[in-house]
């Protein structure tokens, strides 16, 4: 359940169990025990076939499920939930991040954002990075800014989070979280974020040298890179993408650069 840069639009859409497993294996590795499990679940069998599997392994099982309606059509987020909920209660950190996150987008459970703090509290503090945004965040929503910028700086600064490190360039950008705006260091830790291949912050970076800095060659590089990623429509709001590639199109002008696919 992690933003990345894979283009889910490049899966199969439709395809067997046979195909069902060849992606699962190809997008989380899961071995060759939780392959048979899997194949027997969704060929109809039993859950007590996955008695065996460790919280780690259940856990991968449940990310194929979540992911599953991209090969064979079949949306349940109930069934990821209550595999994520196996691994979360076997003690697998990301598994009850997971829990988390579907209590606060009423995703195959009904939403509980207060359900949801409880599942990110513990995972923040097993160590759990992405968890340590999500609390930063639940605080930030419940406008306790000493508690989200100490939990959202650990993820940034103890353990690299680009999403982290995006964030808090947001803070600095417009003097937030009680921050004083410092535009530099927004821009400092967009760029750390981007060399992470953080699409967020490379928005961040083409937007701030455009609209603040006026740089139009800056800004026309990290649209080159935000170019680079290709087809993120699956990822990116369309308001927020036909307002960047509005932007790019401007850049273009501005700079008289060309696009690489001309």
């Amino acid at each position: 359940m992690n933003n990345d840069n894979n283009d889910i639009s490049n899966r199969p859409e439709v395809g067997t169990i046979e195909d069902f497993i060849e992606c699962v294996n190809k997008e989380f590795e899961p071995n060759e025990k939780t392959h048979g499990v899997m194949a027997q679940l969704v060929a109809g069998a039993d859950d007590s076939v996955a008695d065996n599997l460790t919280p780690h392994e259940l856990r991968t099982m449940a990310e194929c499920f979540y992911y599953a309606k991209y090969i064979i059509k079949e949306e349940d987020p109930q069934r990821a939930f209550y595999w994520y909920s196996k691994a979360a209660q076997g003690g697998d950190t990301r598994a009850i991040h997971a829990v988390g996150t579907m209590y606060a987008n009423g995703d195959g459970v009904e939403a509980d954002i207060e359900k949801a703090k409880v599942y990110f509290e513990k995972a923040a503090h097993a160590g759990e990075s992405e968890a340590m945004v999500d609390l930063g965040r639940y605080y930030l929503n419940n406008n306790d800014d000493e508690q989200a910028l100490y939990w959202i700086s650990k993820s940034a600064f103890e353990y690299n989070d680009s999403d982290a490190k995006n964030l808090l360039g947001d803070f600095y950008k417009n003097g937030d979280c009680g921050l004083e705006q410092d535009l530099q260091k927004a821009i400092a830790l967009y760029e750390d974020a981007a060399e992470q291949d953080n699409y967020l912050a490379v928005i961040n970076l083409i937007m701030v040298y455009c609209k603040k800095l006026k740089d139009y060659e800056a800004a026309m590089d990290w649209a080159e890179v935000f170019e680079s990623y290709g087809d993120l429509t699956y990822l990116v709001p369309d308001d927020i993408l036909d307002n960047i590639q509005k932007h790019i199109a401007i850049l273009r002008e501005l700079t008289g650069r060309e696009s690489e696919t001309n």
